[in-house]
């Protein structure tokens, strides 16, 4: 069964797990701040857009509340993370994949509206 994603932050778990989903024949919305980023993925994903995920206005204009699953791959910028996090669950997300730093984060996220969370040190896709 063919789905539809939207993976945000693109460094090496959101990149992994972007590019094993399009592999899966799923759709793809690949999101993140960074231009270069991007357009490396731009080709492959069903769309590449280059937004700050804490923006509300850029994700209610991508219609991120169409989208069943959410993975956030945020790892570093643990406020970016949250606050990502957090303007998905209140658009109704259905499921929300975090990754955590740490076990103090992934509470956090939890808390907030992450349904799912995968650590640092956990292996997601082929990458």
């Amino acid at each position: 069964m063919k789905s539809e994603y939207v993976v945000i932050g693109l460094g090496r778990f959101g990149m992994s797990v972007a590019k094993t989903l399009i592999q899966n024949g799923h759709e793809v919305l690949a999101i993140d701040k960074d231009e270069h980023t991007v357009q490396e993925i731009s080709s492959d994903a069903t769309y590449a857009v280059q937004i700050d995920s804490t923006d509300e206005m850029a994700l209610e204009q991508l219609g991120i509340h169409k989208y069943a699953h959410a993975i956030v791959g945020i790892g570093e910028d643990l406020q970016a993370s949250i606050l990502t996090t957090l303007l998905l669950k209140e658009m109704e997300v259905g499921r929300i994949t975090a990754k955590a730093k740490d076990e103090h984060h992934g509470k956090v996220l939890s808390k907030i509206g992450a349904t799912m969370l995968s650590f640092q040190n956990e292996i997601w896709g082929n990458g």
